[in-house]
């Protein structure tokens, strides 16, 4: 079926969304020694968030988010790559592809697009099994010159061999239509296409454009088949045979994860996160009048003698009304939170703002906690030494490492009323108070008043709250992991969010950055405890 060039595609949630391109000549006309096709696979969840990322290199490359991007007409600029490799680091969509060359082995009057066509239905239909999807949607690159060839192949995807029955809707969309998820496709193929003609030409290890699209996120949610001889069994049955990506890898003697779907790798990165940032996180809870209630998040800091936690301004002015408030601190792998009881007489604070507080800004503080607690702070929690955030926040980024950004706080309606036991000192509990790391993407939102906003990514297994109250005052840390191993290398404080903002039908958050935290901030700590 025709999809109308300017129509949008408008998916339900569990929509399985299978954007189809292809690549070289499906019988080898010309000096187009091979034929492939590539796929770009999301659930409709999350096809928003890869149309506003994709605008993103789009404005980049073109300086319109709108303007169309083709892989084979994109100006070949540094920051251009930059773009796309930073791109093709997103797990929230799965990327396939199945090439061949003209030296294929195939069965007598058989058409090189049949077994092609035929592993890239295997490839979806196993990805349709472990996604939560009830409808699937393949929506293939049009092309005058295929058209004939490849609608007669395309039949076979009139059905899947799914897990599960799942109806499946196909689609034809023009080029023309700049449809964000058709790009992506395109430039999936692409690096497949660099990939084969490596390899014919007989060139070791991986092309450039391979090894951003396929290498660097779990094998199983970039798959890659190369086929080299196609069998004929009878009945309809062919078998394949070729090389293809490994399901497994021993990298520096450490086994890689094996993740099948693109929220397995996300939860797999969020554990290691969460790791690194759960004993630094805290959150603030008032405990004067009937059962404790949130008031807030933090990170604990030390600047040199000085340790605190860093908030935002409006959490320390609800602080400052209480005479006495619990420091929710998380140990790792634990979901009990141990709590410190703390007079507020006893703290000392530094601000920058007041009321009324807006979206604008500004919004950031930092409370000094007493030294008497600081040894029970130790025991439960982990302090970021903030002079060492303040010498690499300006470094560039470490070399061979992906980007991860999180954002960790309390969320209230997680919340449950803790049962809780007090001594003359401590407060201790096993409560239902929950923190959230919300792995997402960060935005510019004012660059002169460094104000960022961030969008957490939706995806299985991720349940996003309805209200981020709770969160304000917590922190934006960006990861830097290594590529194959995904073993953090290093982790940076870069901001602390104060403000949720509706975008659409999504809540982002608003924070400052860390101009204002290691520069505005830090100077008054040091002015104020020299």
């Amino acid at each position: 079926m025709q999809f109308p060039a300017d129509e949008e595609i408008k998916p339900d949630a569990d929509d399985l969304l299978v954007f189809i391109d292809d690549t070289g000549h499906e019988t080898f006309a010309g000096n187009q020694g091979f034929y492939g096709l590539g796929a770009c696979v999301v659930l409709g969840a999350g096809y928003a968030h890869l149309k506003a990322k994709w605008a993103e290199v789009r404005t980049i490359a073109t300086g319109s988010p709108d303007a169309p991007l083709h892989a084979s007409t994109i100006e070949r600029k540094p920051e251009n790559f930059a773009a796309l490799s930073e791109f093709f680091l997103d797990p929230s969509f799965i990327r396939i592809a199945v090439t061949t060359t003209k030296g294929v082995g195939l069965p007598p009057d058989m058409h090189p697009c049949v077994p092609v066509m035929g592993q890239l239905r295997q490839e979806i239909a196993a990805v349709a099994s472990v996604l939560p999807c009830k409808r699937i949607w393949i929506i293939v690159e049009s092309s005058q010159r295929a058209d004939p060839i490849v609608r007669n192949c395309f039949d076979q995807l009139a059905s899947l061999n799914t897990s599960r029955p799942l109806p499946v809707e196909r689609w034809f969309m023009p080029k023309s239509s700049n449809e964000h998820g058709l790009e992506v496709a395109d430039f999936i193929v692409s690096a497949a296409s660099s990939e084969v003609q490596r390899r014919m030409r007989g060139k070791p290890g991986h092309a450039p454009d391979f090894i951003d699209v396929f290498c660097r996120l779990a094998a199983e949610g970039c798959r890659y088949r190369e086929i080299a001889r196609a069998t004929d069994h009878g009945d309809g049955l062919v078998s394949v045979d070729g090389v293809g990506l490994a399901r497994k890898r021993e990298v520096r003697g450490k086994s890689v994860p094996e993740m099948q779907t693109p929220a397995q790798i996300q939860k797999h990165l969020s554990d290691i996160v969460w790791s690194h940032t759960g004993r630094s996180t805290v959150g603030f809870v008032g405990v004067d009048d009937g059962p404790p209630a949130s008031l807030g998040s933090g990170t604990l800091v030390r600047f040199g003698d000085v340790v605190g936690v860093l908030t935002c301004a409006h959490v320390l002015e609800a602080l400052l009304k209480q005479k006495d408030i619990g420091i929710l601190c998380f140990p790792a792998r634990s979901n009990q939170i141990q709590r410190l009881q703390l007079p507020m007489a006893t703290t000392d604070s530094v601000a920058i703002g007041a009321a009324p507080w807006s979206e604008s800004g500004p919004d950031l503080a930092f409370l000094r906690l007493p030294p008497p607690i600081l040894g029970d702070i130790g025991k439960l929690a982990t302090i970021v030494n903030g002079d060492r955030q303040r010498q690499i926040i300006g470094a560039g980024d470490p070399e061979n490492t992906m980007k991860l950004c999180a954002m960790a706080g309390v969320i209230d309606e997680m919340t449950k009323p803790p049962i809780v036991e007090r001594s003359e000192k401590v407060i201790v509990a096993t409560t239902s108070f929950e923190a959230l790391l919300n792995v997402g993407n960060l935005f510019v939102d004012d660059e002169r008043a460094d104000r960022f906003r961030f969008q957490p990514i939706v995806s299985e297994g991720v349940i996003l709250p309805t209200s981020y109250e709770g969160t304000s005052g917590g922190g934006l840390w960006k990861f830097y992991l290594a590529q194959e191993t995904f073993a953090p290398v290093q982790a940076r404080l870069i901001g602390v969010a104060y403000w949720q903002k509706p975008v659409g039908s999504e809540l982002h958050l608003v924070g400052h950055g860390q101009v204002s935290i290691y520069d505005q901030l830090f100077n008054m700590i040091r002015r104020k405890w020299p």
